[in-house]
């Protein structure tokens, strides 16, 4: 199942399970760097343009104003690959990494709402060791 946005291009490998970062990861993250408006380790929506009625379009000269987006994507920087788990289940895992990472990490096709962390740590504050990732995926999969 692909998920994201990680920044991270670190591979994890369980017993069931492993994360490793999606192909094309290099791409993804030179994109994030170019085109997104971060802050303090925070991903802020992307604007967009609000449009005149039409009376409005007669009265004002001046455009719409642009206003941040409710919803919307990142790329997917990551793939988890299991053995015979269910969707509900590799979903629960990715919530369950993103909240070693201190992350909101999402599967394809979620959409973001508001501002989103980047920067590992930004939510919970904890700094993982060398086998942390493990010891803690390996926890949550029994869940």
């Amino acid at each position: 199942m692909n998920f994201g946005f990680l920044i991270d291009k670190s591979e994890v490998k369980c017993q069931s399970f492993s994360i490793i970062p999606n192909e094309n990861f290099d791409e993804y993250i030179s994109w994030f760097y170019y085109n997104m408006e971060v802050s303090n380790g925070w991903i802020y929506p992307p604007f967009k343009a609000l449009k005149h009625n039409d009376e409005e379009l007669k009265k004002f000269k001046k455009s719409a104003p642009l206003v941040r987006s409710n919803f919307y994507s990142l790329p997917c920087t990551h793939i988890l690959q299991t053995q015979n788990f269910t969707d509900q289940h590799e979903r629960f895992l990715i919530l369950g990494y993103g909240l070693l990472q201190g992350l909101y990490l999402n599967p394809q096709n979620y959409m973001y709402l508001g501002k989103t962390p980047y920067t590992p740590s930004t939510l919970n504050g904890l700094v993982l060791g060398k086998n942390d990732r493990v010891k803690g995926l390996e926890a949550i999969r029994f869940c």
